[in-house]
């Protein structure tokens, strides 16, 4: 029995290391696709996240679960009773840490909070007193939610309805608001995603102006993350951090991902021009997976999640 159990032991300390980037210069490559299952596929994947050692993955109106290497779990319908929505469609997911199930979706442009066990709860932010405004006596503190990101026992919110990146607390509290429309620094058109580095600084895909801005934990903007000049940023989406501390940021319409360190230097781009089933089509979401290396891309038309790795 010790035996067998130092073996077990070993076996999944090797699998949760072998895929841990090593050097900042080298490519990751691609793995293997993720499609789903026979009655629950992919279809049009815009979200990605791993909790508890499950991915999940935004499918139009479900989000389904598999396994990190694939193998179906089960899928979340959220046209239910609870919702009564027709043509629902899920945009992006995340998990606390109390795995609450946090979905963002059309066409309501709501927040559907679940149980892990995929009951429903309730929407978030729950408006405990109206919240007055110019053009009306209500308003919802999220008014078109897209990106959602959870640090520190924070929800991180993208709000194309206002332009802002919206930062509460798990009972709904709103804490900050960065941002606002507009091209100057610090304003966004269709902020779409975002990740927080391990001292505070915020990344944001600032989608319609072709960009990523950069901002210090207060919000104060700092700086832009610049591509290089004969390959600019097109349409950036998700955005996520490796364990080298290397910043991820897919671009949409590019089909691809650039790369750049943590101190901000372009470093090189992987996913096309590669001829092989590796190649991605109009990808968006990206969740890079701490414990094991391992680097999930919602790939949209190829209705699947592309997993990549450094080896």
């Amino acid at each position: 029995m010790v035996a067998l159990s130092v073996f077990y032991y070993w076996a999944a300390r090797d699998y949760y290391q072998r895929h841990q980037p090593t050097s900042v210069y080298r490519q990751p490559r691609f793995l293997y696709p993720i499609i789903g299952a026979k009655n629950n596929k992919l279809v049009n994947p815009l979200g990605v996240h791993v909790a508890f050692g499950s991915l999940y993955t935004t499918s139009a109106d479900k989000v389904v679960v598999t396994s990190r290497e694939g193998a179906f779990n089960w899928s979340l319908n959220l046209s239910g009773d609870a919702q009564k929505i027709e043509d629902i469609s899920s945009r992006s997911v995340v998990l606390d840490r109390f795995g609450r199930i946090y979905v963002s979706a059309g066409p309501k442009n709501d927040i559907l909070v679940y149980r892990l066990n995929g009951d429903f709860r309730y929407i978030f932010p729950q408006l405990i007193a109206p919240v007055k405004t110019s053009n009306s006596t209500t308003s919802k503190k999220v008014i078109n939610p897209v990106g959602l990101r959870y640090f520190d026992d924070q929800l991180y919110v993208t709000d194309v309805g206002d332009q802002t990146l919206k930062i509460f607390s798990t009972t709904g509290k709103l804490k900050k608001k960065i941002g606002g429309p507009g091209t100057t620094p610090g304003k966004f058109q269709y902020p779409n995603s975002m990740v927080k580095a391990g001292d505070g600084t915020l990344y944001v895909t600032d989608s319609n102006n072709s960009r990523v801005q950069v901002f210090d934990k207060n919000g104060k903007f700092l700086s832009f993350l610049k591509a290089p000049e004969k390959d600019m940023f097109s349409l950036p989406r998700g955005i996520d951090i490796d364990k080298l501390g290397r910043i991820h940021v897919v671009d949409t319409l590019k089909s691809r991902v650039y790369v750049f360190s943590k101190d901000h230097k372009f470093l090189f781009t992987y996913g096309s021009s590669q001829n092989n089933e590796g190649d991605l089509a109009y990808p968006n979401g990206i969740y890079i997976d701490q414990e094991t290396g391992l680097i999930f891309i919602a790939d949209r038309l190829n209705n699947r999640v592309a997993v990549w790795a450094e080896k």
